[in-house]
C-alpha cells in the first residue's frame, strides 16, 4: 500500500466536516463539535448544503465555497451524496477524505466503489466507508479527548 497523502489523514492542518449543520444530534455535527472541543489546532469548517450555521460557526454549502482548501474532509452524509462529495473534494484539491457514512455498497455502481474510483482519478486519499472513531487521524484523536 502506498503512503501517498497519509500525512493529510494523520496530521492535517485543516479540516472540513461535510454534514455538520444546525442539528446537534447528527453525526456530522457531533464530529464537528468533538474536533473543536478536543483542541484541534487548525481551522475546522462545517459544510452543509442547507444549514447556515453549526454551533454558531457559518456553514458553507460546498467544499468549493471554503476560503481555503482543507487538507482533510470528514464526510457524514447520505450514501447517494458520497460520490458527488468526493468528486467535489478532488476537484477542489482536498488531499484526503474520511468517509463515516455506512451502507455504500460493494457492487461497481454502488456509491462506495464509485467514490473510490473518483478519489483515485483525483489523487485523493480515501479512508472508509463506515469508519468508527477507533481509526487514527489527528482530528479523530482530538475528538476522542473531548
Amino acid at each position: 500500500m502506498s503512503t501517498y497523502r497519509f500525512e493529510a489523514l494523520l496530521t492535517p492542518r485543516s479540516v472540513a466536516v461535510v454534514g455538520a449543520g444546525a442539528r446537534a444530534g447528527s453525526l456530522g455535527r457531533a464530529v464537528f463539535d468533538k474536533i473543536r472541543a478536543g483542541g484541534f489546532p487548525g481551522p475546522v469548517h462545517p459544510v452543509h448544503p442547507q444549514d447556515a450555521e453549526a454551533d454558531g460557526v457559518a456553514c458553507v454549502a460546498r467544499i468549493a465555497d471554503l476560503p481555503a482548501v482543507p487538507d482533510l474532509a470528514v464526510v457524514a452524509s447520505p450514501p447517494e451524496s458520497i460520490p458527488g462529495i468526493v468528486a467535489e473534494a478532488g476537484r477542489a484539491g482536498v488531499r484526503a477524505a474520511i468517509l463515516l457514512t455506512a451502507g455504500l455498497g460493494t457492487e461497481p455502481d454502488d456509491p462506495g466503489p464509485r467514490a473510490a474510483r473518483i478519489a483515485r482519478e483525483h489523487g485523493l486519499r480515501l479512508l472508509g466507508p463506515a469508519l468508527s472513531r477507533r481509526h487514527l487521524s489527528e482530528p479523530t484523536r482530538h475528538a476522542q479527548r473531548a
